[in-house]
């Protein structure tokens, strides 16, 4: 049952900013799947700067769960801005979403996470046709550190 306010009646939360909450960490995940599936007018998910949301080691599972909850319900905009994101979490999130049609979720921040690199973008690349995103925030991240080892083409002709 979805909860109710203080009067019996449903709750019609449509936008939950939990930005800058480093308490938030893998063991909130499961409590913000249930908070997304819950709250059915629920549109936007503002988790920013919530840096210790992946610090644990094994956070796959909660992790993949929290991403089929995004992506399977109303949420229209959720931003994972500096939330220590790497490429695995980031894969996992883009494939959901290429596989997901129904997925309202039109706009995704996952700049400032520092871990991500040129390999979340080939793995965004190779997903975003099947994407329904109409806006992607992916700034400020170390992809562009990583152009090198990734074999990209530098511009650089005297070998360097």
């Amino acid at each position: 049952n979805p909860p109710q306010g203080g009067g019996g009646e449903p709750l019609n939360l449509q936008k939950l900013d939990l930005s800058s909450n480093t308490r938030l960490t893998t063991r909130s995940l499961p409590l913000l799947s249930l908070a997304i599936q819950s709250y059915g007018a629920l549109h936007s998910l503002n988790l920013a700067g919530c840096s210790s949301l992946l610090a644990d080691v094994n956070f796959e599972m909660e992790w993949d769960a929290f991403v089929r909850a995004a992506t399977g319900s109303r949420l229209q905009s959720l931003s994972l801005k500096n939330c220590s994101l790497n490429d695995d979490a980031v894969e996992t999130l883009f494939e959901q979403l290429a596989t997901t049609s129904a997925s309202p979720l039109r706009h995704l921040d996952v700049s400032s996470n520092l871990d991500l690199t040129i390999s979340a973008l080939q793995t965004l690349v190779r997903h975003l046709p099947k994407m329904t995103l109409t806006r992607l925030n992916m700034y400020n991240t170390s992809m562009y550190n990583s152009n090198t080892a990734a074999g990209v083409d530098d511009g650089d002709d005297d070998g360097d």
